[in-house]
C-alpha cells in the first residue's frame, strides 16, 4: 500500500511468503507459502492463523466478506475480536479460485473442474 502522507510505499515484514491478497474494508487477508491463513490486526501486524488439515490456497474478497479457497473445500472468514472462524461454502472439493458474475458463484477446482453455486439475488454476494 502507498502511504500518502509519508510519501513512501508501507511494508509490511511478515517472515513466510504470501501467495494470495485479498483486501476488505477493514482487514487484509493472505495465504501463505505453507497455507496459513494471515489477516491484519488492530495494532498494525499481522496474526498467522492454522487450521489442522486444511491448506489455504487463496483468499477472495466480495464486499462485505471475504472467502478462503482451500483443499477442504470453500469457507467465509469471520473475524469477532481478531478470532478468526471458517464457516463451510462448499465442502469437501479443493477450491483454488473462485469468481462471481451477478448471483452465480463459480469455484475452480482441483478435482471436478469448473463448478457453480446459485446464490440468492439478495444475497451480498
Amino acid at each position: 500500500m502507498y502511504d500518502r502522507i509519508a510519501d513512501r510505499w508501507a511494508v509490511f515484514e511478515l517472515g513466510l511468503g504470501v501467495a494470495s491478497l485479498a483486501a476488505s474494508r477493514q482487514h487484509l487477508y493472505g495465504a501463505s507459502d505453507r497455507g496459513d491463513l494471515v489477516v491484519s490486526n488492530s495494532r498494525g501486524g499481522f496474526n498467522t492463523s492454522r487450521f489442522d488439515g486444511i491448506h489455504i490456497f487463496s483468499v477472495v474478497s466480495r464486499q462485505p466478506d471475504a472467502y478462503a479457497c482451500t483443499d477442504h473445500g470453500l469457507y467465509r472468514i469471520t473475524l469477532r475480536n481478531e478470532q478468526v472462524t471458517l464457516f463451510s461454502v462448499k465442502p469437501g472439493v479443493p477450491v483454488t479460485d473462485i469468481d462471481w458474475y451477478g448471483t452465480e458463484l463459480y469455484m475452480a477446482t482441483l478435482s471436478r473442474g469448473v463448478q457453480m453455486i446459485q446464490t440468492e439475488p439478495w444475497c451480498p454476494h
